[in-house]
C-alpha cells in the first residue's frame, strides 16, 4: 500500500507543478497584453488620424498571435503534459500490480 500512495503524492505533486506554470504563463500573457495596450495608446497620440489604421494593424497583430494563437498551444501542451503524467502514472501502477501479482 505504500507504493500507492507514494504514486498519488509524486503524482498531486507533478499535478501541482504544471497547475503553477500554467498560472505563471496565463499571468505573463496577461501583463504582455497590458503592455500591448499601453503601446497602443502611446501610438494613437503621437500620429495622424489618417495613419493610424497602420499601426492599429500592426500593434494588433501581435495582440492577434497572443489572444488566439498562443491559448490554441497552451492547451494543447497542457493536454499533452496532463496525458503523459497520466501515462506514466498507469505504467507505475502496472509495475506495482505485477509485483505483487509475482
Amino acid at each position: 500500500m505504500e507504493e500507492f500512495f507514494k504514486l498519488k503524492r509524486e503524482s498531486i505533486e507533478r499535478m501541482d507543478k504544471l497547475e503553477t506554470s500554467i498560472t505563471i504563463m496565463e499571468s505573463s500573457l496577461g501583463l504582455y497584453k497590458e503592455k500591448l495596450d499601453t503601446a497602443m495608446s502611446q501610438v494613437i497620440k503621437n500620429i495622424e488620424p489618417e495613419s493610424w489604421r497602420y499601426y492599429h494593424a500592426e500593434i494588433y497583430s501581435d495582440y492577434d498571435e497572443i489572444e488566439t494563437d498562443l491559448p490554441s498551444v497552451l492547451r494543447n501542451s497542457v493536454l499533452v503534459h496532463v496525458y503523459s503524467i497520466f501515462e506514466s502514472i498507469v505504467n507505475k501502477l502496472c509495475v506495482i500490480h505485477k509485483k505483487r501479482k509475482t
